[in-house]
């Protein structure tokens, strides 16, 4: 470990002895990062981004019944797939409609304690990044269909 002298040899015997004194590459890299961050204003972005996501995602909702719940935080965004009708968790559809997301170039990760949540994973800090992310609710939706066990007729579920 490297540093300036009074700051070294301020530590007692042994104090910088552990990864837990920290790696100087690793702070750099960090103060790096957010540097970058603040000039490319990305937190502004994140919130940007997330409100656009969140309100198609809040109109998916509004449309259909297997979505049980819409939530994120900045860029990160997520839908919660229920069975139609209920709050019972449909990790069945969910690994159904991540797949096709996937299939349509749309990278997804399923989550959530139940294994029904979609959660969305952008690359957000490009200019092309919210044409992009509009068209993930259309493929969402194409992600659905009508499945013989989707209870009562006409009823809405993805599959």
């Amino acid at each position: 470990m490297t540093g300036r002298a009074e700051i070294m040899n301020s530590v007692h015997e042994g104090g910088l002895g552990g990864t837990y004194g920290g790696n100087p590459v690793a702070a750099a890299a960090a103060l790096g990062s957010i540097a970058t961050m603040r000039e490319l204003n990305l937190a502004d972005r994140a919130r940007h981004l997330g409100e656009i996501i969140l309100g198609r995602f809040d109109e998916l909702a509004g449309e259909l019944a297997g979505i049980g719940d819409v939530r994120g935080r900045g860029a990160m965004c997520a839908l919660e797939l229920v069975v139609p009708g209920t709050t019972d968790p449909d990790p069945v559809a969910t690994k159904r409609v991540a797949a096709l997301c996937h299939q349509q170039g749309v990278v997804v990760l399923t989550c959530g304690t139940y294994g029904n949540v979609v959660r969305l994973l952008h690359h957000w800090s490009s200019a092309t990044t919210c044409s992009t992310r509009a068209s993930v609710c259309w493929r969402v939706r194409c992600a659905r269909c009508s499945a013989p066990d989707s209870g009562s007729a006409g009823e809405t579920r993805f599959g």
